[in-house]
């Protein structure tokens, strides 16, 4: 059995959405898309998985709700989907390990989220700290920051 990589990408046409393509010997094929109408949707990151495990579910911001929230969605048939921001958020970003999720409130706030394993429920996002400086000027659905593989440090572009 071959295997198959899966990217996620912004696509603009005219408006972001989000594209996941299977790559499988040098060819891309398109295996799930979405663009909320007159919305945009952009900067995914899929749920870390074990190795050579297909990801079961993506995180997105999208401005359907008409502020940017970040979602949860299931890429299995379901295609479930949960708002796991509460008062606006983007840049979402997983720990590794799929046990935590990170995510920028609009207040500019670095915000955590616990995922526990093997379990669909999450908690509530609580706010670890304000980062620094100015992020006017960073393109949208742009990640600026990353974290370390136990979610204990954190490098932000300023």
């Amino acid at each position: 059995m071959l295997f198959r990589s899966l990217l996620a990408y912004t696509g603009y046409q005219p408006l972001a959405e989000v594209i996941v393509v299977s790559i499988q010997d040098g060819t891309a094929t398109k295996v799930w898309s979405y663009s909320p109408a007159a919305h945009s949707a952009g900067g995914a990151v899929f749920k870390p998985s074990h190795l050579h495990e297909r990801p079961r579910s993506i995180a997105y911001t999208s401005d359907e709700s008409g502020r940017d929230e970040v979602y949860l969605q299931s890429l299995e048939p379901d295609r479930a989907k949960v708002q796991v921001s509460v008062s606006g958020g983007n840049r979402p970003l997983w720990r590794r390990d799929g046990r935590e999720f990170y995510f920028v409130n609009a207040r500019e706030e670095l915000c955590a989220v616990d995922f526990p394993e093997n379990s669909a429920n999450f908690g509530t996002p609580r706010t670890l700290f304000k980062l620094p400086g100015s992020q006017q000027g960073v393109p949208p659905y742009t990640l600026d920051y990353t974290v370390s593989l136990d979610g204990q440090r954190f490098l932000i572009r300023r």
